[in-house]
């Protein structure tokens, strides 16, 4: 199963574990779950900047 952020995510395997396929696939999640973390952190960086942009110009305005 391939992620949306699956060109982020390392392919390559932890080696100190290459016998275990259950914890390769556990952190293989934590990974995925990470760059998810990460694009729901900036988007809402974006969003906020715009938001407060707005605000000033908003208060900018009704200075004038």
């Amino acid at each position: 199963m391939k992620c949306c952020h699956g060109d982020a995510l390392s392919t390559v395997d932890d080696s100190r574990f290459e016998g275990d396929d259950f914890t390769q696939a556990a952190i293989r999640e934590r990974r995925a779950r990470a760059a998810h973390a990460h694009a729901a952190a900036s988007l809402l960086s974006v969003v906020g900047g715009l938001l407060f942009l707005g605000l000033i110009k908003s208060i900018h305005r009704h200075i004038r």
